[in-house]
């Protein structure tokens, strides 16, 4: 984590963000939103399959031990969704609708891709790693994925008649549903994405700030129906 200074303090880099991230997790979003807004950052890799994200020095950014952090200035922000929307405020974009109903519409999807689909595969992903008794584990991971598939029909209903979460545009809300779509090939038990769904996501990483976030992380991105 070499962005933290000698002391082990948090850096304050003028005119520079700093975002902590872990390889392809769910701070990818925000690292190929900062490639679309096209302003200066650094990069500090905190890799969560490591521990990393629990060691003492990053435990003094983020007590919780999660990612991402973004630090802008005197500013430390710990929520994925809460750093895009700031970063969306400062750089306004078309990847937050500047019209009052498809931003209305962004957020939401933004809100429904950070909380409920996320928390979705965290759940499945807690109960995969410490559960041990065998049959315990299975029950408990067949219905995890079950609730994972279930958001995933109803984003496939979603998109029968329209490209994209809000419609003709990419939004935000867009890069975390691919993001999350990814982690799809790491649940052991069947979870199906719908064509519509893959049509997007290879849409979104076809556009040169998601595609570089990916080379930069050395992220393989796969999706299976």
């Amino acid at each position: 984590m070499e962005a933290l200074d000698s002391s082990g303090d948090m850096p304050r880099l003028s005119g520079m963000y700093i975002l902590y991230y872990s390889p392809g997790a769910c701070s990818l979003a925000i690292h190929a939103l900062l490639n679309e807004l096209n302003v200066p950052f650094e990069l500090a890799c905190v890799d969560i399959h490591k521990t990393d994200n629990r060691k003492a020095d990053y435990l003094k950014l983020n007590s919780r031990g999660q990612i991402p952090v973004l630090i802008d200035g005197e500013l430390l922000l710990r929520e994925s969704a809460a750093i895009a929307i700031h970063l969306l405020t400062k750089h306004p974009h078309p990847l937050l609708p500047a019209e009052e109903m498809r931003r209305a519409k962004a957020l939401e999807w933004l809100a429904f891709c950070n909380s409920s689909l996320h928390q979705a595969y965290g759940s499945y992903f807690l109960l995969s790693k410490n559960l041990k008794d065998p049959a315990a584990r299975q029950a408990a991971c067949e219905l995890a994925a079950k609730r994972i598939g279930f958001f995933w029909r109803d984003v496939e209903a979603h998109l029968q008649t329209q490209p994209y979460l809000c419609v003709d545009e990419v939004t935000i809300a867009d890069f975390f549903l691919t993001v999350i779509a990814n982690w799809t090939r790491l649940v052991e038990y069947k979870v199906t994405l719908g064509t519509h769904i893959i049509q997007l996501c290879n849409k979104v990483i076809e556009r040169p700030s998601f595609a570089k976030a990916l080379q930069t992380e050395e992220i393989r991105y796969t999706l299976q129906q």
